[in-house]
Formats: structure tokens, C-alpha cells, sequence
């Protein structure tokens, strides 16, 4: 067909009729079909379907990213490839769904009635239903072909990643009273892994909504879906990490990441760490290097999110990590902001947002050149729908190049497809899901202008006041966890608010002031934790016992450990005991061998059970009479020698008027 001018301005967004778009073939081969799918229920009778093919887009990757937003727009001037063909949409019926097949041929090829393309790239496909005179319906749809498969490249890599935030607990109880909310936000987590069906997905889940959920919050199939999944590492409570930074703070954020890798562990959920960061929001200029040294290779950005940096000519910037200035070295992923338009649900037609969506990547897969990819990162911002509906077109696609579509075929099944010929080279899709790491291999781009690309400056808190509390909170709640049992309510709840005391939702100055409460109610629990005064005690034989009380004044019975120090004494049952105290007062009989006599003291410390922080001590001051085994010898040997010395001796009585000899 000859080619023929569209006017500027035809509209090709969706209309808002009771028809409604069910799949559309994300992209075919270059002697395949192309389909489209109608729900039947929204026609009128003797309605009529036109389509018309336009002229691909064609230049370079960021060429052809302008020319698909200028067609969504209606802003585009382009040339037909295939004029207008109208058919009943009766004859397009099979069961309860309209289908529209459009088979293509390239020139290398021969397929009666199929529309000859001139070769790979994407195709605007114009719609437009009509009942009588009126339009009921009209959209653009895109027809992505793919080249012979000697000639295909790596395909678009494209990561999906669940963010979602989630509500946060009360300062009281340190659990979440808002059920309903965490209840919307897990069940969200769990139909996105669900609607992944197996293919990749990444879920990073705050472990602060799972550990503080309420138990009847917690949706069926939610544990299976996120042992399933590949979930990633996230700190136990969104930390606003440019202020932690600017206080040279990389250790609580590791231990942060550690705690809450522990806490997943804990429910039975698998975190492994990965090399992209996928909350950009509070990533700074000191962030970056941060997390760099943190072992991230990769931060995802909003668009605007980087200074300093120019495209490459012809590179949109949105489809490979940008280099940026950072030791050790950093990429960033900017997100396009196209592409959060459409994951925003703004379009009111997931099946056509996520269409578009796949358009996109599989028009800069098509481009050429590097291997190109891009992340996906699911916040409460985007349309689950929409993430659904692309999910369900990538294993449908991928499918329909194994088993391509037969349109000539004359069966009244809803699907007719043919195997590939067995000895041809595959058929790769033009987008794959991946894992985040995946990009890593991506080639990042380069500034062109010599510029230094950095992330812009993010404003963040002072938490200095909440750095100078959080070390003794943390090693606090730690000993007192195991003192009363890391699985009662208390030492939960405490830990809870500890860790959530850390979230970047809450001011720093109740961040710290949090802290100081529960640092003040341990130290107030462990004082009631008391052991036996000083006091003088008589020992009048080598092998005895000491008492000695260690009071529990709290409700609850309690683990700790029993450290004794005597220079003159060993302890039978060793230096260091553990202890089981019930509540109230708990004698403990301490059995010694004292070594010698005289007055000397003993020492005891109550202690944690697995630190040396000592919660009590006493010192007793002992008076031993006893003997040891070397000193009855000595003083034995030393009575004979006297007696001995005494007997030999004269012993001559002199008369009492003998006068001295002088």
C-alpha cells in the first residue's frame, strides 16, 4: 500500500465504552500473528472493527522513545503502512471474546492475506469500533516485530521489585493498631507474587510490618507466597539514610539490614542480599558512597534524581544504569518517567498501561546496539492491575513464540497454535524477566560532557540526639531479651519499639525520646534483680558452703548468670554459674575449698546470661579458722621439735643461796 499522511492531533487514547481490551500480543515474529483480544460482552449488534497499520518508528533508542510518546499523544505525523480494513465484528467472534489477528509477512517470506512489513520494529496499530455512524471505541495499539532469530540480540532485561511501605505501630505497644492497612498492604504483596506465576520477581518487605502485624492481619497464602519468592534484604525499619550518613552511621545501617534479615528468618522468609538499592528516596550524596561500601552496586532514582550527567546522542538515559562519580564505584537506574505514568493506573486500561509498558522496552530492545534493561520498583503509588497485566503478557507472548498463532485456521477454539519447527534457531522474547543482579551486567553509560554525575542532595534530619541513645538501647534490649526470654510479650514489645524507634516516618526528637523510655523501664526492671547484702561470715572448715540470696522481685522467672571472685577460696561448682530464679527470694548454697586461714572476701556478680553486664553484686567478708593439709603438717612438725628440744635440754634446779658467777 502506498504510504499516506496521518493528521496531527487523531486521538489514540482509549475510549471510555463498555468495550473492553482483554490481551494483545506483546510482540511476533516476522511471519506471525498479531492479536488482539475484546471481551464480546461489550458490542452492540452490527458493530464494525477498523484498523490500519502505521509506518514503524525507527532511529535510535531515544529516536524511537520520543516517536512512540508523540503516537500515544496524538501529536505524531506518520505515513500508513497498511490502509484502513474494516470488518464485521460478528465474524471476529469465538466464544464470549472478540478476536482481531492480524497475520504479517516479512519479504523474505510468502503468506497469503498476511500485511507485509518492511522489517523488525514497532508498528502503531489504530482501532476504532463503530456502531452505525458513531465511534464507540478507539485506541492505539503496537505491533512489535521481532527479527529472524539469527539476527536477535540480548533481550530487554527487566527487573520487577515490591516495595510497598506499609503502615507503622504505635509508640505504646510498638504493634501496628491499624489492621485494615496491613492487611490491604500484605495481601498486596502476596497477589503480586501470585500474578508472577513463577517468573521473577524481587520482594523487599519491610520485616517491621510483618514482626508488628497483628496475627489476624496476615492473609492465607501469604508465608507460602513469600517463601516462593526471591525476597531481599531491607533494614527492620525505613531509615532515612542520608542523615545516618552524615554521622558516618554504616554500622547501624548494617545491623539494621542484619535485624531484619533475622526477623524474616524468623517467620520462615529467606533474605538474601542484593547488589541494587531499590529506595532511592533518602539517598544523598553521602548515602551514596554508604551504601557502596555497604556492597550495593546499583541505586534505583526517580527521574530528575542525578546531576552532572549528559546522554550519549541517541541514548534516552532510562534503559541502561547511568555511572556515577562514587568510591567504590556506583550505578544508578533512573526510572522513566513514562513508565510510572503508565504503572500509575492514570490510563483506566491495565490491559493497555501494561501493553504500552512492554512496547516501550521491547522498542529500545529493538533499537539495537547495547543490551538495555530497566527496573520496575512496585511502591503504593502503582496500579497492581497494570503489574498483573504485564506479567500475563510476557508468559503469553513468550508462549505464542513456541506455539505461534494460526489465523487461517477454521476452528471455533479460542486458541489455535502450530509448534516452531524443530531444528530452528530460538525464538528469544523481546523482554525477559529478570532478578535485580541481573543488571548488573548491563554496560553503564558514561557522561559526556566530563561532568562528575551524582545523586541531587536529599534535605534529611539531625539524628545526632537518637545516635547517642541507640548503642546502650541496643545492647540493653539485647540483655534484657535474654534475661526474661526473647519470646515474651515484654522483651518483644520493647524490641519492637527499640527498632522502630529508627524509622525516618517519626521525628527525630521522639526518636530519641522513645529510646530514653524504654532505656529507663529495663534499667527499672533489671534493679528489682538484688543479691545478699555484705556480711561477715565465720568458715571453720576446709570444705564448706556459703549462702548467699538473689532476690527476683519481678512477675516472671528469669535466666541469669552467677560470677564469683575469692583469691583464698575455690569454688566447687565453678566461677561462673548459670541461674534459673523464680520470683521471689532464690538461696543459693555456694560450695568452697578454702585454702588457708585468716580473713579474706568473696565476690559475687549477677550478670546477664550472655554478656558480662552485671545487674547485681555483694561482696561477703569471710574469717576462716579452718586449716589447710600443708599447715597442719607444718604446725605438727613444729610441736615435735619444740617437745623434742624441750627434753633434751638440762634442767638443773640451782640452790637459792648459790651466788651467780659473774
Amino acid at each position: 500500500m502506498g504510504a499516506q499522511p496521518i493528521p496531527e492531533g487523531e486521538g489514540t487514547e482509549p475510549s471510555t465504552s463498555a468495550i473492553q481490551l482483554e490481551s494483545v500480543t506483546p510482540w511476533v515474529t516476522e511471519s506471525g500473528t498479531f492479536r488482539a483480544v475484546f471481551d464480546a460482552d461489550g458490542f452492540p449488534e452490527g458493530a464494525k472493527l477498523t484498523y490500519r497499520i502505521r509506518q514503524p518508528v525507527s532511529g535510535t533508542e531515544s529516536d524511537r522513545r520520543e516517536q512512540l510518546i508523540d503516537l500515544w499523544n496524538g501529536t505524531a505525523r506518520t505515513n500508513v503502512l497498511h490502509a484502513n480494513t474494516t470488518v464485521d465484528v460478528a465474524d471476529l467472534i469465538q466464544g464470549d471474546r472478540v478476536l482481531l489477528d492480524i497475520p504479517i509477512r516479512a519479504r523474505s517470506t510468502r503468506r497469503s492475506g498476511a500485511v507485509l512489513i518492511p522489517g523488525p520494529g514497532t508498528y502503531a496499530v489504530d482501532v476504532t469500533i463503530r456502531s452505525g455512524s458513531s465511534v464507540i471505541y478507539e485506541t492505539q495499539l503496537s505491533l512489535n516485530a521481532l527479527p529472524a532469530p539469527e539476527r536477535q540480540s540480548t533481550p530487554f532485561q527487566l527487573a520487577v521489585v515490591a516495595n510497598l511501605s506499609g503502615p507503622i505501630g504505635s509508640d505504646e505497644s510498638g504493634t501496628i493498631d491499624d489492621t485494615a492497612a496491613v492487611e490491604r498492604t500484605l495481601q498486596r504483596y502476596r497477589d503480586l507474587i501470585e500474578d508472577a506465576a513463577g517468573a521473577p520477581i524481587a520482594v523487599s518487605i519491610s520485616p517491621q510490618l510483618l514482626v508488628t502485624a497483628p496475627s489476624d492481619a496476615q492473609p492465607p497464602r501469604l508465608m507460602d507466597a513469600l517463601t516462593s519468592a526471591s525476597t531481599v534484604e531491607r533494614p527492620w525499619a525505613d531509615l532515612d539514610l542520608e542523615a545516618w550518613a552524615k554521622i558516618d552511621a554504616a554500622q547501624l545501617v548494617r545491623t539494621s539490614l542484619l535485624d531484619g534479615a533475622q526477623a524474616l528468618s524468623a517467620l520462615g522468609v529467606s533474605a538474601t542480599q542484593r547488589t541494587m538499592w531499590f529506595d532511592g528516596a533518602t539517598v544523598g550524596t553521602q548515602a551514596l558512597p554508604l551504601l557502596a561500601r555497604l556492597g550495593y552496586r546499583i541505586v534505583s532514582l526517580d527521574d530528575g534524581r542525578i546531576t552532572g550527567f549528559t546522554a550519549p546522542t541517541g541514548e534516552s538515559g532510562y534503559t541502561r544504569p547511568v555511572q556515577l562519580a562514587s568510591s567504590p564505584p556506583m550505578s544508578a537506574l533512573v526510572t522513566d518517567p513514562v513508565v510510572a505514568d503508565l504503572l500509575s493506573g492514570d490510563l483506566r486500561d491495565s490491559v493497555l498501561a501494561a501493553h504500552r509498558l512492554l512496547t516501550l522496552f521491547s522498542t529500545a530492545h529493538l533499537a539495537g546496539q547495547e543490551p538495555r534493561g530497566a527496573s520496575i520498583v512496585v511502591g503504593d503509588d502503582v496500579d497492581p492491575d497494570v503489574v498483573a497485566a504485564l506479567y500475563r503478557d510476557v508468559a503469553e507472548g513468550t508462549d505464542a513464540l513456541e506455539h505461534p498463532i494460526d489465523a487461517s485456521a477454521d476452528t471455533n477454539s479460542t486458541t489455535t497454535t502450530t509448534r516452531q519447527p524443530t531444528g530452528d534457531p530460538p525464538i528469544r522474547a523481546a523482554v525477559e524477566l529478570v532478578l535485580p543482579d541481573q543488571l548488573n551486567t548491563l554496560s553503564p553509560l558514561t557522561s559526556t560532557d566530563q561532568g562528575q554525575p551524582t545523586v541531587t542532595p536529599v534535605d534529611s534530619p539531625s539524628v545526632a540526639s537518637v545516635a547517642s541513645v541507640v548503642p546502650e538501647a541496643r545492647a540493653l534490649i539485647d540483655d534484657y531479651a535474654t534475661i526474661i526470654g526473647s519470646g515474651t510479650d515484654d522483651a518483644r514489645r520493647i524490641s519492637n519499639v527499640v527498632q522502630r524507634s529508627l524509622d525516618r516516618r517519626i521525628e527525630p526528637s521522639v526518636q530519641a525520646g522513645m529510646l530514653n523510655d524504654v532505656i529507663d523501664e529495663m534499667n527499672q526492671a533489671l534493679g528489682a534483680i538484688t543479691v545478699s547484702k555484705p556480711r561477715a561470715l565465720n568458715v571453720t572448715e576446709r570444705n564448706t558452703t556459703i549462702p548467699l540470696r538473689v532476690v527476683n522481685d519481678l512477675d516472671r522467672p528469669i535466666n541469669v548468670r552467677l560470677r564469683l571472685k575469692s583469691s583464698r577460696m575455690n569454688f566447687v561448682d565453678g566461677d561462673v554459674q548459670a541461674l534459673s530464679l523464680e520470683p521471689g527470694v532464690n538461696p543459693i548454697p555456694i560450695r568452697v575449698e578454702v585454702l588457708t586461714s585468716g580473713q579474706f572476701t568473696m565476690e559475687a556478680e549477677v550478670l546477664a546470661p550472655e554478656s558480662t553486664r552485671v545487674i547485681a553484686s555483694t561482696r561477703q567478708h569471710i574469717r576462716s579458722t579452718a586449716f589447710s593439709g600443708v599447715g597442719l603438717v607444718l604446725s605438727g612438725g613444729a610441736l615435735i621439735f619444740l617437745v623434742v628440744w624441750w627434753l633434751r635440754t638440762p634442767h638443773r634446779k640451782r640452790p637459792a643461796d648459790q651466788p651467780d658467777e659473774r
